[in-house]
């Protein structure tokens, strides 16, 4: 994992393994440098025994490699920058993912492509409900998945327009977000 984006990407395909039909993700960015997210979903949950084995490199359910290193990676990162990963699951209630990254440690990692990301979950999962919210410098950007399939009803992402301005929507919304991430860090070599 390079960046912020593909951990969240790795972290919502195990949502989407897990059974969900819903996920939510929230990033809020505090002005301080510190980033809080959340990945929650509705999925068949983790049973409590197995809770502590999920965040071990070794452990997976996959049947095509051997490895679990998603959320192992991700806690690993987590801790680098000085923050910390929390997960919370019940078996057929769901999994929260909570996690802090300190942006102005040396060893965290760039933000990425986020609007690369989410235009893909919103355009490529017609079975899910996705709800994204960012919030910083006083702005909240919700996106709802439904929301957004409802609006361009009966056209849908298939169609070439259609995706154009989703993803337009998004990079600008995105654009903001990126701005903001990088007016607050203060180690030059991060920008």
């Amino acid at each position: 994992m390079r960046n912020l984006s593909d951990h969240i990407h790795d972290l919502v395909e195990n949502s989407v393994d897990a059974g969900a039909s819903t996920i939510w993700l929230t990033l809020e960015l505090f002005p301080v440098g510190l980033l809080h997210g959340k990945i929650e979903d509705d999925g068949k949950g983790i049973p409590e025994e197995l809770i502590a084995q999920v965040k071990h490199p070794s452990y997976t359910t996959r049947t095509t490699r051997k490895l679990g290193l998603g959320l192992a990676l991700m806690e690993q990162n987590s801790q680098n920058c000085g923050g910390e990963l929390r997960l919370e699951s019940k078996l057929n209630g769901g999994t929260t993912l909570d996690f802090t990254w300190n942006l102005n440690h040396v060893d965290c990692l760039p933000l990425g492509d986020l609007d690369r990301i989410f235009f893909f979950l919103t355009a490529t999962r017609d079975d899910l409900k996705f709800v994204f919210s960012i919030k910083f410098d006083g702005s909240v950007i919700n996106w709802d998945t439904n929301e957004i399939k409802e609006t361009v009803y009966p056209l849908s992402f298939g169609n070439q327009e259609i995706r154009t301005a989703v993803s337009s929507m998004l990079r600008s919304d995105i654009k903001a977000f990126k701005s903001y991430w990088n007016s607050i860090i203060t180690i030059d070599e991060l920008k």
